[in-house]
């Protein structure tokens, strides 16, 4: 990044300055403690932060909060330790917290506001990525925080030029970004583009293969019912044929019955006729004696 070391040495020269004045005892911000616990806490937090043991200083802080949980001051002054130690989340954290309270002065609040945004500032910088679009978005929406905590810092106290310069900053690296974004945006349209059309052509030849399986299937159904009626039809025939036979075999045998009634009757009526002829030879001869023998 272009101005990224600038505006980080600058921060810290900032951040280091407001907190050594804070210990030198100059009226804005003060850090009167409302024990004489938190004043010592505070005062040893103080003298660490100054010999840049960030540690010492950021355990004696939590203590005067853990004394009074609301202390804007030890909060503000947790922020400016936390960001040296490159904790921006969490001194991001603790400048708000210093914020909630309204016993703030102009003054106070202005500085708060300033740190606040110049942290946001450094974190939208660590975390940009312009090859990561999610990224590119979170980064962006920090950067619009941070412009807005750095106006309301001006508003409290416009003769701040630091806020000035890191609020031209933000500007600046937010247009750089929505043009990187535009010009990304057209090869990305491009690349999405081509993606549906590769998608369109994959559901297409899907939708082709899922038709032709779909044809496959309904041929096979109709060749199986096709199948089916062929060998319903072949049954029927073979019931009607066997009816056919059967009725064929009935009629000749009834016709052999009829032909051996027949022929039984004729040999009936044949025995009846001989013994009809028999009886008249009988009875000629019987009549031919009795003529001869009167």
């Amino acid at each position: 990044m272009k101005y990224h070391n600038i505006i980080m040495a600058f921060s810290l020269l900032l951040l280091g300055w407001t907190c050594a004045a804070q210990t030198a005892g100059q009226d804005k911000p003060a850090l009167r403690k409302t024990t004489h616990e938190q004043r010592i806490s505070t005062r040893k937090g103080n003298r660490a932060y100054n010999k840049k043991d960030y540690d010492a200083a950021e355990m004696k802080y939590r203590g005067s909060l853990q004394i009074d949980s609301t202390d804007y001051k030890a909060h503000y002054n947790l922020g400016n330790t936390l960001y040296r130690r490159d904790d921006l989340t969490t001194a991001t954290r603790h400048y708000n917290e210093s914020l909630l309270n309204s016993s703030m002065t102009p003054r106070q609040r202005s500085d708060a506001y300033y740190n606040l945004g110049t942290t946001q500032l450094a974190s939208a910088v660590k975390q940009k990525d312009d090859s990561n679009p999610d990224q590119t978005s979170a980064t962006m929406e920090q950067l619009g925080k941070a412009a807005q905590n750095l106006q309301e810092s001006l508003k409290l106290n416009p003769s701040n030029q630091d806020a000035k310069h890191n609020l031209s900053y933000v500007l600046r690296l937010m247009q750089q970004m929505q043009q990187q974004q535009q010009q990304n945006g057209g090869g990305q349209q491009q690349q999405d583009q081509q993606q549906n059309q590769q998608q369109n052509q994959q559901q297409n030849q899907q939708n082709k293969d899922q038709q032709q399986q779909q044809g496959q299937e309904q041929q096979q159904k109709q060749d199986q019912q096709q199948n089916q009626q062929q060998n319903q039809d072949k049954e029927q025939d073979n019931k009607q044929q066997n009816k056919q036979q059967q009725r064929q075999q009935e009629k000749q045998q009834e016709q052999k019955k009829r032909d051996a009634e027949q022929l039984l009757n004729a040999i009936k009526n044949n025995e009846k006729k001989t013994m009809h002829d028999q009886i008249k030879v009988q009875e000629s001869a019987t009549r031919h004696t009795i003529e001869k023998d009167w």
